[in-house]
């Protein structure tokens, strides 16, 4: 299997053995660790700005892969649940909104 660390393309027979390249990285250490509420707090912050995903990536030391998952996973938690959508939308056709 090939996979990238630290930006180079290494071989790794195993997941095994990618998962602790990935935890002895320099640069992407905290690669497959639980997110705590503080690194979710400084995405969302971070994703505010001009940063691109792949900066972002090298200052929480995570991969593009997992600030993507996490962007999607906090922007689908903060939608409102469908049974309030489908009340709001059909308060909006009432309405003639």
């Amino acid at each position: 299997m090939k996979y990238k660390v630290d930006g180079e393309d290494r071989e790794f027979e195993n997941l095994s053995d990618y998962m602790e390249a990935m935890r002895q990285s320099k640069t992407q250490f905290k690669a497959y660790s639980t997110w705590t509420t503080e690194e979710e707090d400084w995405l969302l912050r971070l994703l505010e700005t001009d940063m691109s995903q792949e900066e972002i990536a090298t200052v929480l030391k995570r991969t593009v892969g997992s600030i993507r998952s996490r962007k999607a996973k906090l922007q689908t938690e903060s939608l409102p649940n469908p049974q309030e959508l489908i009340k709001r939308f059909s308060k909006a056709i009432s309405e003639g909104g």
